[in-house]
């Protein structure tokens, strides 16, 4: 009678290259996952033990790809982008800026409010000050505006304008 060893190691899930790149296809290029600290020492941990047994990395194109793969998800495990307190940070900073937008909303009028029309009414009182500001004559104003300056500051104690 045949029989068929079977050791410890032999009970180890395998990991599929193939089927990395499979699952991952229509997934974002990043995808943020909250860990906490005992959750990443165990995934860690797994990941440390699983590392030597190369027979248990399977259909990966080469040993660098398998180690790089490795090395990456230990940096990310290890080096976090981002803990509670900046996610907290964020999301305060998110909120300030809804805010802040909500803010200007209401400035712009109610929220059926037609900006376009709005800028088209402070458009034509612009051009209205225009007219009227070309209208002036400008010359017998400066004229009379020197004469005011020398007045405040020969009282301020400045020399005259010469004029």
């Amino acid at each position: 009678m045949g029989g068929k060893v079977t050791t410890q190691w032999a009970n180890l899930a395998g990991v599929d290259y193939d089927e990395l790149v499979s699952l991952s296809i229509e997934e974002p290029e990043y995808l943020v996952v909250c860990l906490p600290p005992m959750h990443r020492v165990l995934l860690q941990n797994l990941l440390a033990f699983q590392e030597p047994l190369i027979s248990r990395w399977l259909n990966f194109p080469s040993m660098r790809v398998r180690d790089q793969l490795i090395a990456e998800t230990l940096e990310a495990m290890y080096c976090p982008m981002a803990c509670s307190d900046d996610i907290q940070a964020i999301d305060a900073t998110l909120g300030e800026i809804r805010d802040a937008l909500v803010g200007l909303s209401n400035k712009f009028g109610p929220v059926d409010a037609d900006l376009d029309l709005d800028l088209q009414e402070i458009r034509d009182e612009i051009s209205g000050l225009e007219v009227a500001v070309s209208s002036l004559d400008i010359s017998t104003f400066i004229d009379k505006l020197e004469a005011i300056l020398n007045g405040v500051g020969v009282i301020l104690g400045a020399p005259t304008i010469p004029l």
